[in-house]
């Protein structure tokens, strides 16, 4: 899931669990309930001039008993 963060009132935990919860969710829309993260973008915890904050996971869903 993807979560771009353009209201600068969140703490960055707080867009770390947005992007978190939203992984989850998409896994779950899938019909998963376990998520391997393969890739993750996070350019949010630091403030750059001209660079989008954006906390990114991208992961194969499973569905595991």
């Amino acid at each position: 899931g993807t979560f771009e963060a353009g209201e600068s009132d969140l703490t960055y935990p707080q867009r770390l669990i947005i992007a978190r919860d939203n992984l989850y969710n998409k896994t779950r829309a899938l019909g998963g309930n376990t998520v391997h993260v393969l890739h993750t973008i996070n350019a949010a915890r630091y403030e750059v001039p001209g660079i989008e904050q954006k906390i990114a996971f991208s992961g194969n869903a499973y569905a595991c008993e």
